[in-house]
């Protein structure tokens, strides 16, 4: 039989599921930037769930390389999603007009082709070797093109999380602002903290699509609770500075927090 059933599979086949979770609440989304964000992002995390549950599970070789390789759409596309979001969000949104939209998948776009054609060229896998190691029937020396879309990946959610704590530092004393965004900063830091222990070999299963799951449950909750697209920055910046009038908020201390 090609695969095996565990029980370390169970978070896998919940995080499929539980990764669409905000999908359920699209129609609260302010800007069809945000749809297509949510769409690079949850889509690549359940393919890497799928991935990861398939090869935990595979018994054969060929069966390993298949899940192994398609796992790879889930870090190569939802770092562009994450960016994507936090760039509408924080009012950086010419990141997310077509143009520069087709630019940043240019790197995953490639990484996938180079990921498929490994066998030609050795750039994502250097070596691939038998192992009975852990719940895989195959173990990864990575390539050189590995550390490039690594070091893309990474620099893309290192800017994305600048620009979040960048607002969150502006407008911290708003009601919402901060809980907004310390949601968004905790399920990333969830997932970020899961992809790290797995390339570090912390751990010998990549638990990175679980923490999607986390972050879709507590994504929602800043949704439903915490009006994330009622009351986004990007909101505010359109709301408040086409005010015809004069408008400055202060604190309760009286320190001026913003005007327009």
């Amino acid at each position: 039989m090609a695969y095996e059933l565990s029980p370390v599979l169970l978070p896998f086949a919940f995080a499929i599921v539980v990764v669409f979770l905000p999908w359920y609440l699209v129609d609260s989304f302010a800007d069809e930037r945000f749809r297509i964000a949510l769409i690079l992002f949850t889509v690549p995390f359940a393919v890497w769930a799928l991935a990861e549950l398939l090869r935990i599970s595979a018994t054969t070789l060929a069966a390993e390389r298949l899940w192994h390789s398609l796992r790879f759409a889930g870090p190569a596309f939802s770092t562009v999603g994450y960016f994507v979001f936090a760039a509408v969000y924080t009012n950086h949104d010419t990141w997310a007009r077509r143009r520069q939209l087709g630019a940043l998948l240019v790197i995953p776009v490639v990484t996938m082709g180079l990921v498929w054609t490994n066998p030609q060229h050795m750039l994502v896998r250097a070596t691939v070797e038998a192992t009975s190691t852990g719940p895989f029937v195959l173990s990864y020396t990575p390539g050189p093109w590995f550390f490039v879309h690594g070091l893309y990946s990474y620099t893309l959610v290192a800017v994305a999380t600048g620009w979040i704590v960048t607002r969150f530092l502006q407008f911290r004393s708003d009601s919402y602002f901060p809980k907004q965004t310390l949601s968004v900063l905790l399920s990333v830091s969830l997932i970020m903290g899961a992809n790290l222990a797995f390339n570090l070999d912390l751990t010998t299963v990549e638990w990175t699509p679980v923490g999607g799951a986390l972050w879709a449950v507590i994504f929602s909750i800043a949704v439903s609770e915490y009006r994330m697209f009622d009351v986004s920055p990007l909101a505010r910046d359109v709301a408040v500075e086409n005010m015809e009038s004069g408008m400055v908020v202060t604190n309760a201390e009286g320190e001026i927090v913003d005007v327009n």
